[in-house]
C-alpha cells in the first residue's frame, strides 16, 4: 500500500528498498510499523555487495489515517474516505473549517497532500476563494509553531493534481502524529445568528465552485534507517513488553546518516548532544546490535568528543555529559569488541575523568546542570544542590570504576589498575566526606551504582527512603530514571535484591506513559497525569 506509488522527486531520500517486510517474527506490543522489517545483505555478507546503503535514509509512505473529524461536519464530506483502506481517497471541502488527522503513532514525518482544484481557490479572482494552511503536533492540538501555508511541490500531468508540503525546517521532518488541514473562506455568508450551520442549510446549493476544492490523496511520508532489529524482549507482562519496543522505536527514530538526534520536535535542540545520546545509543546496541549500529555510534561518540586536546562540543560544560561520554565509549567497546577503536579514545576518556577529579567534591562546584527534576536543581543551576552534588560526585566514581574495568578487558592492565585505584580512593573520599542520610533519590540511586560502596544495610535504609514511595519514585525526566532503574536492579540489600521493584518501577515510571500517547517516550513525565488527562492530551509542560 505504502510504497509502490510514485514518490514525490522533491523529497530528499527513496522510497523504502531492499527490505523483506515480514523477515522478523510479528511483535503486537510494539508500535514500530516496520518492526518486522530487515532489509538486504546482512553484516554478514562477504562480498560486501550490498544492494542497501545503510547509512542512507529511507522513506515510506503511510496513505490513511486511523482516524478523522472534521469540525464542523458538514463543510466537509468523504471523510470517511481517508481512513477506509479499501476507498479512494476523495475529500470535498466546502466551506470554511479543519480537518484532523491521527496516525495512531508518532513517526519522523512530514505530510502532503494532493488536489486537482485547490490552486483555482487560492488564486480564484475577486476574493472569493480562500487560505488553507496546515498544522502537525505529537498531541491533539497543533504544535506551537507547526502552522503554515502548504506549499506547492509539482504538478502531475497524469492525473491533473498538485502535490501541497507542510514545510517547517529545512529537514522537513517532525515528530508527527496528528494532523490538521484549516480551510477558511476569504468571503462566507454569515447567519444572523452568527453560525456558519444555518448559512449551510439554507445556501448550500449556491455555493461557488470557487470555494470548493478537493483532497484527492493525502499522506504522511516518514524517514527512517533502514536497520533490522536483531534483538528482542519477550515477557508474560504485555506492560513490559511494550515499554521495551517503545523504547527502542523512540532510538530508532532519532537515528540520522551520522548521528543520532536528541528530539524529534525541531524547537532548536534538535542537535548531537554529548552525553545527553548515552541511554539512547545504549538502546540502540541492544535492540540494534549490528556491524551498521556499531559503525553510528562509533561516528557519534567522535563527533562528541570533548576530550581531545582543543575539542569542544555542544553542551561540554555540562559536567556530567563528557563524563557520560566516557560511558558511551564503553557500552560501544562491549558491544562491538572493538579494541583498536577503544584504545583511540581511551587517552580522551582519560583526560575527561582526570579533569573532572581534580575538583572532587569541590564547594560550589559549577556542575552546570544534572536534571530537570526539581530535586536536581531544575535544570541549568550553575553549582546546583547538596542532591545534584553528591549525584555527580557518585556518578564520577562510578564511571573510573567502568573505565577500569573496561582497559583491562581490552588488556590495558596498567591503565586499568591505575584508574581502579583511582576509583577506590574517590569512593573512599566520598563516603567519608557524606552521610548516608543526606542521599535523595537520585545521588542514593548513583551511589548504589558504585560497586562496592555501599553495604546490604545501608542499601535497606536508601531503599527505604527513597526507592518505596510511588509518589517520589519517578523522576521528573526519564533521562535521570535510567540510572535509578540500574540502582533497583544493583540493589542488594539485606533481603536479597529488588529486581520485582526494578520492573514495578518500569510500569509505574514508563509503563503509565503508554496510556497518554503512541510512539517516543517523554521527555518530562509524572504517572499523576493520568489522573487529569485523556489519551494524546497536551501534558501540562511542554514535553517530547
Amino acid at each position: 500500500q505504502q510504497q509502490q506509488q510514485q514518490q514525490n522527486h522533491n523529497e530528499p531520500y527513496k522510497a523504502l528498498h531492499g527490505y523483506n517486510a515480514t523477515g522478523n517474527a510479528p511483535q503486537p506490543n510494539s508500535p514500530d510499523p516496520l518492526v518486522r522489517y530487515t532489509w538486504d545483505d546482512d553484516d554478514d555478507d562477504t562480498t560486501k555487495t550490498r544492494k542497501v546503503n545503510r547509512s542512507e535514509m529511507q522513506l515510506y509512505y503511510t496513505y490513511k489515517a486511523t482516524e478523522a473529524l472534521a469540525i464542523p461536519s458538514y463543510a466537509f464530506s468523504g471523510v470517511d474516505t481517508v481512513v477506509d483502506i479499501n476507498s479512494v481517497t476523495n475529500v470535498t471541502i466546502s466551506e470554511s473549517g479543519t480537518l484532523r488527522l491521527d496516525f495512531g503513532v508518532e513517526r519522523a514525518s512530514w505530510f502532503e497532500f494532493t488536489s486537482h482544484d485547490l490552486a483555482s481557490v487560492l488564486s480564484s479572482p475577486g476574493g472569493g476563494g480562500g487560505v488553507v494552511t496546515v498544522s502537525i503536533s505529537e498531541y491533539n492540538q497543533p504544535w506551537p509553531g507547526k502552522t503554515s501555508l502548504p506549499v506547492k511541490q509539482y504538478y502531475d500531468d497524469h492525473d491533473g493534481t498538485t502535490t501541497y508540503r507542510l514545510e517547517t525546517n529545512t529537514e522537513l521532518y517532525e515528530g508527527v502524529r496528528f494532523v490538521w488541514i484549516h480551510y477558511k473562506q476569504q468571503q462566507q455568508q454569515q447567519a444572523k445568528d452568527g453560525t456558519n450551520k444555518a448559512a449551510h442549510q439554507t445556501n448550500s446549493s449556491s455555493s461557488s465552485s470557487s470555494t470548493t476544492w478537493h483532497i484527492d490523496q493525502l499522506r504522511l511520508v516518514s524517514q527512517i534507517r533502514p536497520v533490522s532489529y536483531t534483538g528482542s524482549y519477550s515477557s508474560s507482562s504485555s506492560i513490559l513488553e511494550q515499554v521495551w519496543y517503545t523504547g527502542a522505536y523512540g532510538t530508532r527514530l532519532n537515528m540520522h546518516e551520522d548521528y543520532f538526534g536528541s528530539i524529534l520536535m525541531d524547537r532548536g535542540d534538535r542537535v548531537s548532544i554529548q552525553g545527553d545520546g548515552h541511554p539512547t545509543m545504549a538502546a540502540a546496541l541492544v535492540a540494534f546490535g549490528s556491524n551498521d549500529i556499531y559503525d553510528l555510534v562509533w561516528t557519534m561518540l567522535n563527533k562528541t568528543n570533548s576530550g581531545c586536546v582543543g575539542c569542544h562540543v555542544i553542551d561540554d560544560g555540562i559536567m556530567a555529559y563528557p563524563v557520560y561520554w566516557t560511558m558511551s565509549v564503553n557500552d560501544w567497546y562491549h558491544a562491538s569488541g572493538n579494541v583498536t577503536g577503544l584504545l583511540l579514545l581511551s587517552q580522551d576518556m582519560a583526560h575527561i575523568l582526570d579533569k573532572a577529579a581534580s575538583t572532587f567534591l569541590q564547594p560550589g562546584l559549577n556542575i552546570g546542570w544534572f536534571g530537570w527534576d526539581d530535586r536536581l536543581g531544575n535544570g541549568f543551576c550553575g553549582s546546583c544542590n547538596r542532591e545534584a552534588q553528591l549525584s555527580f560526585a557518585a556518578l564520577l566514581v562510578r564511571a573510573h570504576q567502568d573505565y577500569a574495568t573496561t582497559m583491562k578487558l581490552a588488556g590495558q592492565m596498567d591503565i586499568a589498575q591505575k584508574y581502579s585505584v583511582i576509583a577506590r580512593n574517590l569512593s573512599l573520599t566520598l563516603r567519608r566526606e557524606t552521610d548516608l542520610l543526606e542521599y535523595g533519590l537520585h545521588a542514593g540511586a548513583n551511589l548504589i551504582n558504585v560497586a562496592g560502596a555501599t553495604t546490604p544495610a545501608e542499601d535497606d535504609i536508601l531503599f527505604s527512603t527513597q526507592f518505596n514511595n510511588t509518589v517520589t519514585l519517578c523522576s521528573w525526566s526519564n533521562f535521570n530514571q535510567y540510572w535509578n532503574l540500574q540502582a533497583l536492579g544493583n540493589m542488594q540489600t539485606s533481603m536479597g535484591s529488588k529486581m520485582d521493584h526494578a520492573l514495578a518501577m518500569v510500569r509505574l515510571c514508563w509503563g503509565e506513559q503508554l496510556r497518554l500517547g503512541r510512539g517516543c517516550f517523554w521527555e518530562l513525565f509524572s504517572p499523576e497525569w493520568n489522573r487529569i488527562l485523556k489519551p494524546t492530551d497536551k501534558a501540562p509542560t511542554r514535553p517530547s
